[in-house]
């Protein structure tokens, strides 16, 4: 098991587009989601779900970034888990949190891999998944990590 302790290094906050990116804390249960209405499009999907793969199940023997990640509490910093993976003619900011103020969680894999590639097969520009107390971003971006 994992602890999400510190933010990966390779995480770039400069998004070129305003994002909200504010999960619903209070209502931390309720569902919804959001695509991002401009700002730069996926490109190559598959490469971008490949890395979600990646991330959520791991790859050649390598642990993934959210592999068996354990997320505390949302009232405990970090808040939230940010990874920036480069791709053909940019980058893609994942982030995902816990959102139950009292309870940690192991991140399930196939929920990880679910939820984020559902953003990617439903938006052109990105965009946030909230649901069964989970918050979910992916916003692809110009420039490298």
């Amino acid at each position: 098991m994992v602890c999400i302790k510190s933010i990966a290094a390779a995480v770039v906050l400069n998004a070129v587009v305003l994002v909200n990116a504010n999960p619903d804390t209070k209502n931390w249960g309720a569902s919804w989601s959001e695509a991002y209405t401009f700002g730069n499009e996926w490109g190559d999907k598959d490469a971008v779900k490949q890395h979600i793969e990646n991330a959520c199940y791991g790859y050649n023997g390598n642990r993934g970034f959210y592999q068996d990640a354990y997320f505390q509490p949302w009232n405990q910093f970090p808040f939230s888990s940010k990874l920036c993976v480069n791709i053909v003619g940019g980058h893609v900011n994942f982030e995902i949190a816990n959102l139950n103020p009292n309870a940690g969680f192991t991140l399930a894999k196939r929920d990880c891999k679910k939820r984020l590639s559902d953003i990617v097969d439903s938006t052109r520009y990105g965009g946030e998944w909230q649901g069964s107390g989970w918050w979910y971003r992916a916003d692809p971006n110009q420039g490298r990590c």
